[in-house]
């Protein structure tokens, strides 16, 4: 290896328009490797010259191609060919400064990638959940069926249509999504504010059908809060992935049918007071074979 003096030089030379030394000079530069990238970008800094500074990263662009030819040769000739360290040699040839995590970092991050998408597929579920509860319980307005009647006779018979109308809608059109994205589907919102005690929700919507829809969303939606990861940079990160208007629209199309299933799960009479035992003991149940189930299909080797 030659000293920085002598590195400094051949550097210098590089701005050199003869075509004979440029060769001579990169060729010696080459011959020396990845030992000297850091001394080049030291000395990239300092050039004033466009291209000589070019000149310069093209250089240290051939050698990292050339380390990264050489280090696949390598990992061909291992036996168990590891995918992971294949796809880090590729990332190094744009960030040299990477350095191959040990097994307990990549044992680490396969954990926290687990765990993660276990969380997605909570909160996916939790949201067909609450969408299917909101279509159900807009038909709700039937329990003040002599109210509206007494505002209008025709209300209800209006009402039963629209919502019908409404629910169809989600399979009759194939864009939802892009009507709901320009504006066209939005014809109620709900949010709810968790700083009030208790949190407060706020709908607004075009009928009162729909506005009892929206209500109950954002009454479920309250309570599918607390499915989200503890730590606030998971759970945002959770919501992210999954609250969007594509899976909204799923949601609503499948989240119904998940409801009603759900509800069959759970009887009436286990709501009552003396048989919360059993609620929590069919809840520990279910968790337990979800988890076991999850944990065993992740064991699985993948077939070729």
């Amino acid at each position: 290896m030659m000293n920085k003096n002598e590195i400094k030089s051949l550097v210098l030379l590089l701005d050199d328009d003869d075509p004979e030394v440029l060769s001579h000079v990169k060729n010696k530069i080459l011959e020396i490797g990845n030992e000297i990238i850091p001394y080049l970008e030291e000395e990239w800094h300092q050039l004033k010259s466009v291209e000589h500074q070019q000149r310069v990263e093209n250089i240290i662009q051939q050698i990292q191609f050339k380390q990264l030819c050489n280090d696949f040769a390598n990992w061909y000739k291992t036996e168990k060919h590891d995918l992971l360290e294949g796809v880090f040699l590729v990332a190094k040839y744009r960030f040299p400064e990477l350095e191959m995590p040990s097994e307990e970092e990549v044992e680490e991050l396969m954990g926290d990638m687990e765990n993660f998408n276990l969380e997605r597929a909570k909160r996916r579920f939790i949201n067909s959940l609450i969408q299917g509860a909101a279509f159900k319980g807009g038909h709700m307005f039937n329990l003040v069926r002599d109210e509206i009647n007494e505002i209008n006779p025709q209300l209800m018979n209006l009402y039963a249509v629209t919502q019908a109308l409404m629910e169809h809608a989600y399979w009759i059109f194939p864009d939802m999504e892009g009507m709901a994205g320009s504006g066209g589907g939005q014809m109620g919102q709900s949010e709810f504010d968790p700083d009030t005690d208790p949190p407060t929700v706020k709908a607004r919507a075009v009928t009162f059908p729909l506005l009892v829809h929206e209500l109950v969303k954002g009454v479920y939606e309250v309570f599918g809060t607390h499915g989200l990861p503890d730590d606030p940079r998971q759970a945002e990160m959770v919501l992210g992935a999954e609250d969007s208007l594509p899976a909204e629209i799923w949601d609503s199309r499948l989240g119904p049918v998940f409801w009603e299933k759900f509800l069959a799960t759970y009887p009436l009479e286990l709501f009552d007071d003396d048989k919360k035992h059993i609620q929590h003991y069919l809840l520990d149940r279910k968790s337990t074979r979800l988890n076991s189930s999850h944990s065993a299909k992740s064991r699985m080797p993948s077939s070729a």
